[in-house]
């Protein structure tokens, strides 16, 4: 099962989405996101929270930030896009719109940035 996988569609899916974007307006993003990453089976209220302590957050802000649920309408609308574009999970890629068939194959991620590169130097 591939990272992200295990959670997509899930109602801790969107609760951890949600918990990522507390953890980012703390400036804290990475180092929640790392104990998720680690946890991916382990994502309840109870569990973000603890993260969220070990992550060094200001747990009364991230609490209320939760509870609010200040950024469910930021991920719903993220949630929205990646069904607009037949997103199914992660990791999925898209250079100048074009969708990255294995975006985990860094020499053809390489190869299709170079070629965009080179389309953005030719005139018209």
């Amino acid at each position: 099962m591939g990272p992200g996988n295990g959670i997509r569609n899930s109602r801790n899916a969107n609760v951890a989405a949600q918990a990522a974007l507390a953890a980012e307006a703390q400036g804290k993003f990475w180092e929640l996101h790392d104990a998720m990453f680690q946890n991916q089976r382990a994502l309840t209220p109870a569990e973000l929270e603890k993260y969220a302590q070990q992550a060094g957050l200001d747990m009364a802000r991230f609490k209320r930030a939760m509870e609010s649920k200040e950024h469910a309408a930021a991920v719903e609308r993220d949630l929205k896009l990646g069904e607009s574009v037949a997103v199914q999970g992660t990791p999925t890629m898209f250079i100048n719109g074009k969708r990255v068939d294995n975006p985990t194959d860094f020499a053809q991620v390489a190869r299709l940035i170079e070629a965009a590169l080179e389309e953005a130097k030719s005139p018209g």
